[in-house]
Order: C-alpha cells, then structure tokens, then sequence
C-alpha cells in the first residue's frame, strides 16, 4: 500500500515522499514508513494506492485501485486511525488482469 500525499510541494519544488504500508493476509497494518522504518506518513490529505495479487499474478483488488488517477482512496493523516473499503473484483476482472509491474 502506497500512500502519495496530495500536498503542495514545499517551497514550490520538493514534494512529500510516498510512504508504503505492508499488508497482511487479514488485510491489516500495522505503520507506515515514509523516511525512516515505522515513521508514519506525512501531515495532510493522500491517495491511497493498492494492489494484491495471488499466486499466479491475479489481481485480488481491482486494478482501479493501484493507479493515482483511478483510486478512490484518499484519507487525511489528522483523521488517524481509519478504515478503508475496497470492493471485491468481479470475476470478469479477476480473469482479464493480471499484475504487471509493482506499485513500488
């Protein structure tokens, strides 16, 4: 999970590095790490990107989810702790895509 902050660049050209949150099988984590390990993501509003697959490369979220332009997920960081819902693939999706290339 890559969290890409939707904050203006400081000034005017440096940009908030993404934070990445690893996930685990129940779909829980536990921190995210911008900078250092476990350091947190950075104050502000960010989309949420997100993508998991099986075994054989298919996807187990739609892939809507793992583009910047797509995803529907966006928290703001004072609003901490939060949930996120992600709707399953249908199985047209699941058939039709496969993984590409890591959000990473």
């Amino acid at each position: 999970m890559l969290f890409a902050s939707q904050s203006p660049p400081i000034d005017g050209k440096y940009y908030q590095k993404p934070a990445v949150a690893y996930v685990d099988a129940d779909g829980t984590f536990e921190s995210a790490t911008s900078h250092k390990y476990k350091d947190g993501i950075a104050v502000g509003k960010h989309k949420i990107l997100i993508s998991a697959s099986d075994a054989q490369g298919k996807l187990l979220i739609p892939s809507e989810y793992g583009n910047i332009d797509t995803t529907p997920l966006e928290i703001d960081a004072e609003e901490s702790p939060f949930e996120l819902k992600i709707r399953k693939p249908t199985a047209e999706e699941r058939k039709n895509t496969k993984v590409e290339k890591s959000l990473y």
